[in-house]
């Protein structure tokens, strides 16, 4: 045994990788998503306010709710349950905004298309994506940069894998049939990130 001493990693850096891996940022169960429903409900407007526009009513719906309850989710491992739930939420004060009752009939794709508004999980996928490439353009040494790619080694319990934040990136990434080498290339040129970026949240892709 030689008597160098072994550098230990920063804690910092290692707080902030365990976060972005587990996600534990995110909305993890029901408990979560309930206080922010109320706080958005609070800062909703009167929608039957026939003297604001159904454009204002958007654009303050768009400061005042859903900044307040996508805030963070760009750490959030994808939950199907609360990608539903956060999507129903959305549904039904665009509905009142558009003073749309429930015997006119109209399907949420066509609700979405008024109100120019993209389903919930494209939403939050693009920002998650837009905050990744502006992590991989910061400077070399920053604590999120170095934590995307810190990989500390150990051994797991037993059982099925839990549903991460990494893994979800990983097999976006891998939809795309890119690495993650390539992901970092292709986040220096600001015109091609946005392609890709743009090609991975592209509606289409959820379709197929």
């Amino acid at each position: 045994m030689s008597n160098r001493v072994l550098e230990k990693p920063n804690a910092s850096i290692f707080r902030a990788s365990s976060a972005l891996k587990k996600g534990a940022a995110g909305l993890t169960n029901y408990m979560e998503l309930h206080p922010r429903k109320k706080l958005a409900e609070s800062n909703r407007i009167n929608c039957r306010n026939h003297n604001i526009s159904k454009g204002v009513k958007i654009r303050i719906f768009h400061t005042n709710v859903k900044s307040l309850l996508l805030y963070g989710c760009k750490t959030w491992k994808t939950i199907n349950q609360i990608t539903k739930r956060l999507q129903t939420f959305i549904n039904k004060c665009l509905r009142r905004i558009m003073n749309i009752k429930w015997t006119d009939k109209i399907t949420n794709e066509e609700l979405w298309r008024i109100t120019k508004q993209k389903p919930m999980e494209i939403q939050i996928k693009r920002r998650k994506w837009n905050w990744i490439g502006h992590t991989i353009r910061k400077e070399a040494g920053a604590i999120e940069k170095t934590a995307l790619d810190w990989n500390p080694q150990g051994y797991r319990r037993r059982g099925r894998s839990k549903r991460t934040w990494q893994r979800t990136i990983e097999e976006e990434i891998r939809n795309t049939g890119s690495s993650w080498n390539e992901v970092k290339g292709i986040a220096g040129d600001r015109n091609n990130w946005k392609l890709f970026t743009d090609a991975l949240c592209s509606t289409r892709n959820k379709r197929n």
